[in-house]
């Protein structure tokens, strides 16, 4: 558990699979680790973002930090206690990032089954205007991916808001396309985006 607290972390994939052996230990005595670490203020795990505000739109960085909580909350709740179960729906609801309240009523959820009553209290645990995020459609193993394209679809299809704001800004106009590409399985037959 000590290393998981050695910060800012130099590695961003070594701290994540610290994060996942944790989890599967399965012990009470991570909870707590697991719980402090997702309070964490983000610049304490990993340095800001390097972005410029002269770079545009066109330069993405991930949120490490944001990731590393989010793998934290899911192994939280793959310790499958009450009390960690209850500390994930807790942080469902008021995590600053939005990125780990989403991972934390994904979690709750898969480590339900998928129940009718997980999915009752991952909603009631979310933000209001987060609750359109509870059953989320989630690729496994075993899942159709046009299957999994057409429930990500519909669910943009039904919250436009959500779509991610284009990086590709158009030289001539300043803007983003009109039109986001669609998935290779869209059904067009040849795999082009369209």
């Amino acid at each position: 558990m000590t290393r998981l607290f050695e910060l800012p972390a130099r590695d961003f994939g070594s701290h994540s699979l610290l994060l996942s052996v944790l989890g599967e230990l399965r012990k009470d005595e991570v909870l707590d680790g697991l719980v402090d670490f997702i309070s964490l203020p983000p610049e304490s795990i990993f340095p800001s973002n390097p972005r410029q505000p002269d770079q545009g739109d066109a330069t993405t960085y991930p949120d490490d930090a944001s990731a590393l909580q989010a793998r934290a909350v899911e192994m939280l709740a793959f310790l499958r206690t009450a009390k960690a179960f209850g500390k994930v729906l807790e942080i469902a609801g008021r995590h600053p990032s939005k990125g780990v309240r989403i991972a934390a009523l994904d979690a709750f959820v898969f480590n339900h089954d998928d129940s009718a009553e997980a999915l009752e209290a991952a909603r009631a645990a979310a933000r209001p205007d987060e609750v359109k995020f509870v059953g989320l459609a989630r690729l496994e193993r075993n899942s159709d991916p046009r299957e999994f394209d057409a429930k990500v679809r519909a669910f943009y299809e039904h919250y436009p808001e959500e779509l991610p704001k284009s990086p590709i800004i158009h030289p001539e106009c300043g803007q983003a396309p009109a039109k986001h590409p669609q998935p290779r399985n869209a059904g067009n037959g040849g795999g082009e985006t369209s």
